[in-house]
This record gives C-alpha cells, structure tokens and sequence, in this order.
C-alpha cells in the first residue's frame, strides 16, 4: 500500500481540498430548514404567505417606534437580521442601527432558515403588544448570543421587544419575510 506524501505539491494540494471539502459539508449540516420558501427567484426566498407590498415600506425604527402598537397595526419592514433562533428559525431579532426587536411568524405556521442572520429581509407583519413567558425568555437566552442579549437589555427604553424584561412589549409578528441573498 502506497502512502501519502503531503510533501509533494500535488499531495498537498488534494489534501487541501479534501479538508475544504470536509469543511463545508460540516457547516452545511449546521443549516435547519424546516419551511420551504413559497417563492423563489435569483435575489430572494420568500417564507410564509406571498410577498406583496402593502403601502409604504419601513425602516425598522420607523415603523416601530412611530406607530401604536396597541392597535396591531399592518406595516412592510425592511430590516437587517441580527440573529435567528439556531433551534429552528422560530424567530429571529431585527436590527437597524442600534435598535432591535424580536420578529415571531404568524400562528407559528413558517419558519426561516437558521443561517439568515446578517442578510437583508423585507417583511409584511402585525405590530403586537406582547408579554413574553418565562419559557419565551429563556429560548431567546439559550440561543442568543450574550452580546445580542446584553443589547437588548440596553434597548429597554426603546420599546424592543427583546428587553428580556417582564411588561408588554411590542413584537413584529410576521405573515411573509422576503430574504435577500
């Protein structure tokens, strides 16, 4: 049996790709997707319902902090995810600038995959007050991460709903996310 010589350029170099290769089969593993987007095209996945524009399109801030939560208003958020839940894409945090807000989907019925933080989406949902369980609070503790959290716990004054703070909170509940690649 003839063995491997990883001093040899040639060698070296399969090696090199093996390991690559090894790599992102790995990370690829990582990935939950346990909803199929319900559109596709070359820019995006579309999650939950059909994406349609209602009215104008928000900027995070703007659409939470400027309207009354109490009534449930509809609103298009364009937005940054911060993080995604790494369980299941069961939520994840939006963030624009130094504001965050938790994002849930309607009637628990979608969810995104759990590789989407960092990326770009567009959202129709219902601004909802909230109060956050125990149980709530503690799946965003075990899957945040500690830096995302401790900004969160910042935003208390804001109205994000990610303040980990018992009281009502304002939530995104989303009918259709649009993620940009």
């Amino acid at each position: 049996m003839k063995h491997l010589d990883i001093r040899t350029p040639r060698s070296l170099y399969l090696v090199c790709i093996a390991l690559l290769g090894f790599s992102f089969a790995a990370t690829a593993g990582n990935v939950k997707r346990l909803s199929e987007p319900v559109e596709t095209d070359q820019f995006s996945e579309t999650f939950g319902a059909r994406f349609v524009v209602k009215g104008e399109t928000l900027g995070l801030k703007k659409a939470v902090k400027d309207s009354d939560c109490e009534q449930g208003k509809n609103v298009t958020v364009k937005t940054k995810v911060s993080e995604v839940c790494q369980a299941k894409g069961c939520f994840f945090i939006a963030s624009e600038d130094d504001f965050y807000t938790r994002v849930t989907f309607q009637d628990y019925n979608f969810f995104v995959p759990t590789d989407i933080s960092g990326k770009e989406v567009v959202m129709n949902a219902v601004l909802k007050p909230r109060i956050l369980s125990d149980e709530e609070i503690q799946h965003m503790q075990d899957d945040l991460s500690t830096s995302t959290i401790a900004k969160t716990k910042h935003n208390k004054k804001t109205k994000s709903s990610t303040s980990l703070a018992k009281g009502p909170i304002c939530e995104l509940t989303a009918q259709s996310v649009k993620v940009f690649n």
